[in-house]
This record gives structure tokens, C-alpha cells and sequence, in this order.
């Protein structure tokens, strides 16, 4: 028993030796020298705020823990040196026995407090009682392997401008708000977190923010589940902004505007989410250049997206002329306009995709200049693919697929210049036009399966043409689907070449000037648009009072006449030539006026030219469908003509090309040899040739021929046959023969 007493007497001294190093130690205040936080004095408990003070360290050493009575903080102005390990973390959490989120404040890194504060395998809980769990304001601690949560606001917050804190490899879970919350203009370094079951998104940003890096970062069940991204609260950007293509997306959540002299750029393979209603407007420069490999992704933040889902894409009037977006998709969007609006300013878009559109796919208005848009597809929206509305926009290599409306529309004095393009199964014409808009290039076009297939063309809405229009020969033919009007004082032009279209019972009126000049090798085409048409299938070219001045040559005008004819003359005196009138109810019909038609062809109508008025109508050197000349008025067997029309001399077939009669007189047409009055023909040709002048009887045998070359002749019949008999005076009628150009007299 004596030998147990010592023993029993030591265990008693080493048992309460070691009870002092297990009580909390307290600290408050104001740390104005360097201090260390030692493991052996740890826990330390905050029992009220206190601050590292300017020029001061505070190191905590690996597995220290700090705990922190209610509403308490840890401010840090000087520098902090908080390093764990993987095995001894550093703790910092609430005193409370039960805590909850919010229990304590926040460790506050100041503005200006030392860019060497270091945070690391350290975690952060039940804090959040000011702004977040670590607050970190107008500096920049490096922040590694922390583990934040349970704070009752965001994990990390981030306030105040440059410099930026770096934060790797941290874990952000059930913060009552974000993981990581940018405000302020701060900017933040974020690579290898991990962002879990918080309540707002992962990270939150707004304007005047800068995120860097975004490696390496997962997210999952934030915000219920919808929110594992980089929610942008939105608003206006006053400062050069880049957005990088990183682990999250970045969900826009309110209008969001880049203010004029501003840039924003977007990196490639970045998405970019709209929640319902929300835009990105551009006043200054958007930058957003995808690759091949990467492009750029705007679209619907709904997990099930529909047309109109979020607003647009929208460039302000006055926005940089050197805003560029290629290599884009733009999805669902649509709810403002279209998916992406032009307004007054003149960005490229190339190989940008816009589909699923509630509206236009983009949409061009507001005065000039307008956009270039270049190798884009617009696929099925739920309109036009391209609406013009103002501006002069230039569009080449683009694919309109599927869209409900036209490929392209015009309206509203708009200038495009298109090639290149490809329309397949818009639901109405590839291109919608309509007076007072003006179409150019339109080469390399091609159109299929558009209006459910017969829609493959311009199709020219009609209405009054009130200031200079020009319609070009181009890949795809005009459909004139109303009538349409050129107002008096105005031009239309026609190119060569180019194909006019009409729907049913549809024309074309001419108050001004119609300069319609086709060539030989390039006649211009007014005809129908239906697939197997019918004389009067559509009504007429009328020229009315003020359009003396039109011209029409090298044309072909078939199936019209549905009103009194294919051309109706009413107080004009139009020059027309070389024109074919083919498969018409009348060909000509003149109320009142001069005309002159010459080298025409009227073939397969019902009637020739009827002149309902006293007015003499020119129609020498035409062709009336029969060598023998016109009917009726008319001694032949061709197309009917009617009194006050001059059709002698006439064509015997179709008017030839390049060479022709260009003009042809005849002097004493009444033959009399003894009273010296032989009949005189004096032809001119178009082009210096060889020519023939045949003088036939009434059943076209022939009694004499004349020949030579040049580009006109001069031939007098002097009543012999070719033999040099003399002919009696009674031998009936004579017919004039003249080669090239086939002309009778």
C-alpha cells in the first residue's frame, strides 16, 4: 500500500497540468502588433469585433479553431496569414452550441489590407450575419481549399474595384445565397470549386464585374436544382467587360445594357443564358467572336425552352459600327422584335445561327447604315427569317430554312444587296418585297420548296411605287402578288433578263415612266405565275396619262388580258419595240393615245390591236402570227386589227435577231408606168448585211428580185418581170418582199 501512494500522486499532477491547455481563449478588439494564433491557445473565441489593423499580421497556425459569439467578426486591414493543412484545417465557426446560419458576422478583408492575406484548408461555417461567410472588399487575399457553408447570406462575397482576390479549389455549399457574389466592380479569379445545394446560383455577378479563369468548376443542386451557373443580376455596363468562356454558363437574369463607348467581348464556346423576358442591349461595342470549334451560345435558361423564351439580341442606334458576332447560335429568343434586332447602326454577323425565334429571326430597322450578315442560318422562326425595315444590309452565303414567313422580308424603303443565298421551305416567298424597296446583287440565289413549293421566287406585295425603283435580273423571278402602281414623277426600271411574275387578275400601272429595255440575248418575261396558265390568267401593263416617256423593248408579255388586254394605252404614247405578245385575250388595246409599236410579234391571242379611239396608232414592221399580215381592218389571216392601227408594212414571221428592217418607206404605192409612177422601196437595217427585195403577186409567186448589201437599199419597180417583160398595168395587187427582217409592204 505504501508504494501505491506515489503513483497514485503523480497521476493526480499530470491530470491537472494538462486541464489549462483545453480552456477557450478570448480575444476582441484591435490587433495593432503582429500576433499569432497559436494551436496550443486554441479555440479562440470572438467575444467582439475585432480588426487587424493596417501594417499588422495575424497568422493562425494549422488546426487552430476560432469560434465566434453571435453577431461578431473578424476585420482584416493589415494581413492575415491563415494557412491549415490538409490535416489540420483551420476552423472558423460559430460559439453557439446549437448554431444556425448567421450566428456570426463574416471575416472582412478591408479595402487596402495586404494582397499577401492568405486563406487556406481552412472551412467557414454558420457565418453570414454581414453579407456573406468571407467578405472580401477592394483587395486581394488568396483564398485556397476553404470550405464555406451554412452561411445565412453568400458564401463568398466580393465588393468594391481592383485589386482582384484569387479563390481555388474552395467548396461553396448551403449558403443561403450564392456560393461566390461579385458586386461593385470587384473582380475575382475562380478555378477548381465546387458549388453545391446553395440558394441563389453559384456565382453571382452584375455589371462592372470581372470573373477570370472559371476552370474547373462543377455546380450542382443550386438553387433548387436551376441555378448551377453564374447568374448576371444585369443592368447597364460603363466599364470594358469580358465575358469568358469557362466550366458555368452565365445566366442573364435582368436587361443587361453595354452603354455607348463601351465594350463588352465574349470569348468563343461561351453560353450565354436568358432567363424569360431579359436582353442584352448594345449601345457601345459587342465583341463576341466564336470559332468553328467553339462558337458562342445564346439561348433560353429554361430547361424546356419555347419560341420567345427570353427577348433579343439587341444593337442600339448609335451602337459601334465595329460590334462583331460570329460563330453565335441564338435560340428561343423572339420576345421583343425577333432574335436578334438591328436598330439604326451597322454590326457584321457571320455564320451566326437564329432559330426558334418567336419573331423574326433578325430584324433590321431604324435608318441607316445597316448590318452585314454573312454565311448565317435562320431556321425555324416563327416569322420572317431576315425582316428589312430600313437601312441598306448586305446579305451573302445565308441558308433560310423552315421559317414561317419569308426567308427574307422588305419593307418600309429598305435597301439589301443579296447573293449567294439558299431558301428552302420558308413558309411564304424566299423574298418578300414591296414598293419603294430596292433589291440588289440577287446573284447565286437558290429556292426550293418555299410557300409548300410554289413560292420560289420575289414575291412583290404591289401598292404605289413613289420614288425610283429598279428591279434587277437576278436568280430568282419577281411575283407581283398585288397590283401595283408606278405613281406619277417616278421610274421603274427593269433590267434585262429579269422575269416578272403576276398572281390572278393582278397588273401593272404606269403613272410616271417604265423603262423596261431588254436586249436580244436577255428579253425581259411578264407572264403568270400559275403553274399551268390560261390566256387572262393575269390582266395587264396599262399605261395611262404621263407615261409617254416609258420604252419597252426585247420584252415577251404572255397569258394577261384578264382586263380588255395584255397592254391597255390610256391618253400615253409609249415607245414600244421588239415585244411579243403571246397567249393573250387582245394583245394591244388602245383608248385614247398614240402609241408605236415596232418590230412586235402578236401571236396565239384572240385579237390583235384594237384601237377604240381616233388616235392613229404606229404598228408597222410587226409580225400578226401569219405571213399574209393582220385580219379584220387587215387583208391577211393573222391577228385582228382594227381602223386608225398602220400595220403596213408588216413581218411576215417573228421579228429576227441582231439583224432586222428597222425602218422601211415606200413612195407611189399606186403602180402606173405610163404616167411614170413606180413604186419605191427604201429599206434600213439594223446591221450592214446582204438583202434581198422581193416583188411577189397576190397568190406570193414571185416576178422580180432586187439584191445587194449594205445597211440600206433603195430599189424602184419598174413594172418588168425578171426577164425585163413589161407587166400590164391590171395585173392585180403587188407584195413587197424585204430580207433580212422579213418585211411585206
Amino acid at each position: 500500500m505504501r508504494f501505491r501512494t506515489p503513483l497514485f500522486f503523480v497521476c493526480l499532477i499530470f491530470i491537472s497540468c494538462a486541464l489549462p491547455a483545453m480552456a477557450d481563449t478570448n480575444v476582441s478588439g484591435t490587433i495593432s502588433t503582429n500576433t499569432t494564433w497559436s494551436l496550443a491557445n486554441s479555440p479562440y473565441v470572438v467575444t467582439g469585433g475585432t480588426t487587424v489593423n493596417p501594417g499588422v499580421t495575424l497568422i493562425i497556425q494549422a488546426g487552430v479553431t476560432v469560434k465566434f459569439n453571435g453577431g461578431q467578426y473578424l476585420d482584416i486591414g493589415g494581413t492575415l496569414t491563415a494557412n491549415g493543412t490538409s490535416a489540420s484545417p483551420i476552423t472558423f465557426t460559430s460559439s453557439s452550441a446549437t448554431p444556425s446560419a448567421g450566428a456570426w458576422n463574416c471575416i472582412h478583408f478591408k479595402p487596402g489590407s495586404s494582397a499577401s492575406s492568405q486563406l487556406s484548408y481552412a472551412t467557414v461555417t454558420y457565418s453570414g450575419g454581414w453579407n456573406g461567410g468571407v467578405v472580401v472588399e477592394g483587395c486581394s487575399p488568396s483564398i485556397d481549399h476553404v470550405t464555406v457553408s451554412s452561411s445565412s447570406s453568400d458564401g463568398i462575397k466580393l465588393m468594391g474595384t481592383a485589386p482582384a482576390p484569387t479563390i481555388t479549389n474552395c467548396t461553396l455549399s448551403s449558403n443561403s445565397g450564392y456560393g461566390v457574389n461579385l458586386t461593385s466592380g470587384s473582380t475575382a479569379t475562380i478555378s477548381g470549386c465546387t458549388f453545391t445545394t446553395n440558394g441563389n446560383y453559384a456565382i453571382g455577378a452584375e455589371p462592372n464585374t470581372n470573373l477570370q479563369d472559371l476552370s474547373n468548376l462543377t455546380a450542382t443542386g443550386n438553387g433548387g436544382g436551376s441555378k448551377n451557373a453564374i447568374g448576371y443580376r444585369g443592368g447597364s455596363i460603363t466599364t470594358a467587360e469580358h465575358w469568358i468562356n469557362g466550366s458555368l454558363w452565365r445566366e442573364i437574369t435582368g436587361g443587361t445594357t453595354v452603354n455607348a463607348g463601351v465594350t463588352l467581348t465574349i470569348d468563343p464556346g461561351t453560353t450565354i443564358k436568358f432567363t424569360g423576358g431579359q436582353w442584352l442591349d448594345v449601345g457601345g461595342t459587342l465583341v463576341a467572336n466564336g470559332t468553328n470549334a467553339s462558337p458562342i451560345t445564346f439561348t433560353s435558361s429554361s430547361a424546356t425552352p419555347s419560341a420567345g423564351a427570353w427577348n433579343c439580341l439587341h444593337f442600339k442606334p448609335g451602337s459601334s459600327a465595329g460590334s462583331q458576332l460570329s460563330y453565335a447560335s441564338v435560340s428561343y429568343s423572339g420576345g421583343f422584335y425577333a432574335g436578334v434586332l438591328i436598330e439604326g447602326c451597322s454590326p457584321s454577323l457571320d455564320h451566326v445561327t437564329v432559330s426558334n425565334s418567336s419573331g423574326e429571326g433578325i430584324r433590321v430597322t431604324g435608318t441607316s447604315p445597316g448590318p452585314t450578315i454573312t454565311n448565317c442560318t435562320l431556321s425555324s422562326n416563327s416569322s420572317n427569317g431576315v425582316g428589312l425595315t430600313a437601312g441598306s444590309t448586305t446579305i451573302s452565303g445565308c441558308t433560310f430554312a423552315s421559317n414561317s414567313g419569308y426567308g427574307i422580308n422588305q419593307t418600309s424603303a429598305s435597301t439589301a444587296t443579296i447573293t449567294g443565298c439558299t431558301f428552302t421551305s420558308n413558309g411564304n416567298y424566299a423574298i418578300g418585297a414591296e414598293p419603294n424597296t430596292n433589291l440588289q446583287g440577287l446573284s447565286n440565289l437558290t429556292a426550293t420548296g418555299n410557300g409548300g413549293g410554289s413560292k420560289n421566287a420575289i414575291g412583290y406585295r404591289g401598292g404605289s411605287i413613289t420614288t425610283a425603283e429598279h428591279w434587277i435580273n437576278g436568280s430568282l423571278p419577281r411575283e407581283i402578288t398585288a397590283a401595283t402602281s408606278v405613281n406619277a414623277g417616278f421610274t421603274l426600271t427593269i433590267d434585262p433578263g429579269a422575269t416578272i411574275k403576276f398572281a390572278s387578275g393582278q397588273w401593272l400601272s404606269i403613272s410616271g415612266t417604265l423603262l423596261a429595255n431588254g436586249t436580244a440575248a436577255l428579253p425581259i418575261l411578264f407572264t403568270s405565275n400559275a403553274a399551268s396558265p390560261a390566256p387572262g390568267a393575269w390582266n395587264e401593263i396599262h399605261f395611262y396619262q404621263g407615261s409617254t416617256a416609258s420604252q419597252m423593248s426585247y420584252a415577251t408579255i404572255s397569258y394577261a388580258g384578264g382586263f380588255q388586254a395584255a397592254l391597255i394605252f390610256d391618253g400615253s404614247s409609249p415607245t414600244i419595240d421588239h415585244v411579243t405578245v403571246t397567249n393573250c385575250t387582245t394583245a394591244v388595246k388602245v383608248n385614247t393615245g398614240a402609241p408605236t409599236l415596232h418590230h412586235c410579234a402578236f401571236v396565239n391571242n384572240s385579237n390583235g390591236i384594237t384601237n377604240a379611239g381616233t388616235g392613229q396608232v404606229n404598228a408597222t414592221l410587226c409580225y400578226w402570227g401569219a405571213a399574209d399580215g393582220p385580219s379584220t381592218v387587215g387583208h391577211g389571216s393573222g391577228e385582228s386589227v382594227s381602223w386608225y392601227v398602220t400595220f403596213d408594212p408588216w413581218l411576215t414571221a417573228n421579228p429576227s435577231t441582231p439583224e432586222y428592217v428597222s425602218a422601211l418607206t415606200v413612195q407611189n404605192r399606186a403602180f402606173n408606168p405610163s404616167l411614170s409612177a413606180y413604186p419605191t422601196i427604201t429599206p434600213t437595217f439594223a446591221l450592214s448585211a446582204n438583202w434581198t427585195v422581193t416583188i411577189l403577186n397576190s397568190t406570193q409567186a414571185v416576178l422580180r428580185s432586187y439584191t445587194g448589201s449594205g445597211q440600206t437599199a433603195t430599189v424602184t419597180w419598174d413594172g418588168n418581170d425578171g426577164n425585163g417583160v413589161e407587166l400590164s398595168p391590171n395585173f392585180g395587187p403587188v407584195i413587197m418582199s424585204v430580207a433580212p427582217g422579213y418585211s411585206h409592204c
